[in-house]
């Protein structure tokens, strides 16, 4: 019965995730056009549709300008390097998509999930600020790493700004096309490469930040989601709150707090040690086995984390948003990094890759039609194991 309620909790929280962000949408959207259209934002270069805004910056252009006239040597040097890190890169995402699929197959293979970001579905909605402040910057760098570079090899850049399409928010840089088309092999693959150079760089950053400002072992666990009417719940538990003890027995993380708590049972109570101070709480009756068994007793569900103290000194709360935020930020910029490299239309390895291939065996147009049906199937096949495992992040 216990079991049954929290699938139901479970099923009720995630449908009303999806409605109140699709409302959300249709009303921010709604709104924004119907002003675009009373105020004629286009004379400010404003241009919006439904589910998509494009703001086109000439303060960014000339910033890209400006920044690529200074450190032209440094630029050179990063643009070549990133020639060879595409490469790696593009040779990594094929890597991972096949092994991963090998173990979709294999029984007890740990796969990876391969999904799109679909809020309330394949990711909750509490992590869509982490997420879309990740993406935000990852996609700005992106499109700012290639205008600088396409500056350094003398392409124009015809334009550049900012986009949100539909919750996901970027830029977007234009170089001419043209002049890209006639510029040299080497000048292509520099430009094509420099986006997800940038992206690996900045993913690299954000682990050693995670590596420098928050210790390696944690120090508690963090309660994200609680059960209505649950134990935790009537306690005033909320998200993002810390458990460091129990019946001040320090648990330093979520597998010590299911360790401790597997030998309780239903109706005793527990003192939990809390960032919210000390709390007596009656653990509820149980279902299932093992930590199912556990969280049920608590009223507490999945997903867990375990609490990282900054060196900061400033708090749970700012270390827990701090470390999300870094954690999203490293997942994120490592993953465009990566997938972009994927030979597959529109990413950037297809266009690589390609370029590559035309230097050195001409303009088959076959050749670049198999390459992307290839690719095409390698993630269509990793999606679609990823849904029959029920492997989403919710």
């Amino acid at each position: 019965m216990r079991l049954t309620r929290q699938k139901g909790w479970k099923w009720m929280t995630s449908q009303r995730e999806i409605i109140n962000f699709a409302v959300g949408l249709a009303v921010f959207w709604t709104i924004t056009y119907v002003t675009s259209r009373v105020l004629r934002l286009e004379k400010y270069g404003l241009t919006v549709q439904p589910a998509y805004i494009r703001y086109e910056s000439s303060r960014f252009r000339r910033l890209l300008y400006k920044a690529s006239e200074r450190g032209r040597g440094l630029w050179k040097t990063y643009s070549n390097l990133g020639i060879a890190l595409a490469a790696g890169q593009m040779v990594y995402a094929v890597y991972f998509l096949l092994d991963n699929l090998v173990r979709f197959i294999q029984p007890g293979g740990g796969p990876s999930p391969v999904l799109p970001i679909l809020p309330g579905i394949t990711v909750r909605t509490y992590w869509l600020p982490y997420l879309l402040f990740a993406v935000a910057i990852a996609i700005i760098t992106h499109e700012a790493a290639h205008g600088i570079v396409a500056r350094t090899e003398g392409i124009p850049i015809k334009s550049a700004g900012a986009i949100l399409l539909l919750a996901l928010p970027g830029g977007f840089v234009e170089p001419d096309e043209e002049k890209f088309e006639n510029s040299s092999t080497t000048s292509k693959l520099r430009v094509l490469a420099a986006g997800s150079s940038i992206n690996l760089l900045t993913g690299l950053l954000a682990l050693l930040l995670l590596s420098t400002l928050f210790s390696r072992a944690s120090s508690g666990a963090v309660i994200i989601e609680t059960v209505e009417g649950g134990p935790l719940d009537a306690a005033g538990i909320q998200r993002w709150d810390v458990i460091y003890a129990v019946n001040s027995t320090p648990v330093r993380s979520v597998w010590e707090l299911a360790k401790y708590l597997d030998g309780a049972s239903p109706g005793d109570p527990i003192l939990l040690s809390t960032s919210r101070g000390d709390i007596l709480i009656i653990l509820d009756e149980a279902s299932g086995e093992g930590a199912e068994r556990v969280w049920s007793m608590l009223g507490a569900a999945p997903p867990f984390m375990n609490y990282h103290e900054s060196r900061l000194g400033l708090g749970s709360s700012f270390n827990i948003h701090l470390y999300l935020t870094l954690y999203w930020s490293f997942t994120v910029f490592l993953s465009i990094a990566v997938m972009n490299m994927l030979p597959l239309y529109p990413f950037d390895g297809e266009r690589f890759l390609y370029t590559l291939l035309r230097r050195f065996t001409g303009s088959e147009r076959w050749l670049q039609i198999a390459i992307n049906v290839f690719s095409l199937c390698l993630i269509a096949a990793n999606m679609i194991m990823s849904f029959m495992r029920n492997l989403i992040l919710i």
